[in-house]
């Protein structure tokens, strides 16, 4: 069984991105990191740079998720990896930072996608279709998956 939260932030304030990053990529507690869509030194300003192409200045600027196996469960870490690398590839038309924090049982992933579609400039306000496919993916790996 798998859990995965998207954190209940709009995230609409202009450091978000730079705040989300930072903290995802932070040195002590990242095992394991990759990007989608973007170059990962230049995650933010590409995020950025999307946006202000659109002409989306307000509103939500990302999307944060945990991903966490569940703690009773004994877990490779490689086929945790694995599991957060292709889940970020399903965000096709959108940028993913994503980093494993941790080891055994405090094992959990963030991802850290761009709320704009890089390719029509939608925002992603309805988060129901992002949360069902992910929920899809994580049954593949780890049967029972729970959102919140």
């Amino acid at each position: 069984m798998s859990f995965i939260k998207f954190i209940n932030s709009t995230y609409e304030n202009g450091p978000a991105l730079e705040n989300v990053y930072n903290y995802i990529l932070n040195r002590g507690k990242c095992v394991m990191s990759g990007c989608h869509n973007v170059l990962m030194d230049m995650a933010v300003p590409m995020m950025y740079e999307t946006r202000k192409f659109f002409g989306v200045t307000s509103g939500r600027v990302l999307m944060h998720i945990v991903i966490s196996p569940s703690r009773s469960e004994k877990v490779e870490i490689r086929q945790f990896c694995n599991m957060i690398s292709f889940i970020a590839t399903s965000f096709r038309n959108h940028q993913v930072v994503y980093a494993v924090h941790g080891s055994g049982k405090l094992l959990h992933a963030h991802l850290m996608v761009n709320a704009v579609n890089f390719r029509n400039g939608e925002v992603a306000n309805d988060l129901t279709p992002f949360k069902n496919e992910i929920a899809q993916m994580c049954e593949i790996f780890y049967p029972n998956t729970t959102i919140e």
